[in-house]
């Protein structure tokens, strides 16, 4: 791990691409509502600036003290079945956290608390766009703390059935590189690589949408999920 102002090669790197050497979190609360994909209930959600090192925090309101409290951390992931659900030890979870987390990573939210009266993040167009939006509206805020971050030494695979993640290090930015197959024939192979940085990530990478096949539908909320969907 490195601190990436006191790195100042790496700080100039991270300031040519767009990316915040120091800490970032929001200017004011703002919420927004909107329908939980799987639950299909109306949720509230409101996000509040916090100050530096507290990350990010989810907070369910309406759970007694701190038992409504879950960090989006990789430790609090306990079932990717659809979506990513994170919860705590006294069984409090939300779901569906995967939208809203890559906004908070694209566009440098380093703290913020995430005050929600349900069990899952609003699915909203089933993009990421209306999130970048919503902390548009509210403003950033640049912190008096540098920013961490991970630097790679060396390749990273994951794999698990027909599905491969592997990372690599590298000088030259933050590039991804994706690919997708599905039987169906309007899918098909799909495969499409980009530099990511923070106006690239609102511009382009945030307006991409969940998608699903009408014949799993039936099968699907027949299971109880995807009850906030529609087509």
């Amino acid at each position: 791990m490195f601190i990436a102002g006191k790195d100042n090669r790496e700080a100039r790197r991270q300031a040519d691409q767009g990316w915040s050497v120091r800490q970032r979190t929001l200017k004011s609360s703002i919420g927004c509502t909107g329908i939980g994909l799987h639950c299909g209930q109306r949720i509230n959600m409101t996000l509040h600036p916090a100050e530096p090192d507290t990350g990010i925090v989810f907070r369910r309101s309406g759970v007694a003290a701190n038992g409504g409290v879950i960090p989006a951390l990789w430790s609090q992931v306990v079932d990717t079945r659809l979506c990513t659900v994170i919860g705590n030890t006294d069984g409090v979870v939300v779901g569906t956290v995967e939208h809203l987390l890559a906004a908070f990573a694209g566009v440098c939210i380093d703290n913020v608390v995430v005050e929600i009266n349900g069990p899952e993040v609003p699915i909203m167009d089933g993009s990421a766009a209306p999130f970048v939006f919503l902390m548009e509206c509210a403003g950033f805020c640049e912190q008096n703390a540098l920013r961490r971050a991970i630097r790679l030494r060396k390749k990273v695979q994951v794999r698990e059935g027909d599905r491969l993640a592997v990372l690599y290090p590298t000088a030259g930015g933050f590039s991804v590189g994706c690919e997708i197959v599905f039987p169906s024939r309007v899918v098909a192979r799909q495969a499409h690589v980009v530099a990511v940085n923070p106006p690239v990530f609102s511009a382009e990478i945030s307006r991409a949408r969940t998608f699903g096949f009408l014949e799993e539908v039936a099968q699907l909320r027949a299971a109880g999920l995807a009850r906030g969907g529609s087509l």
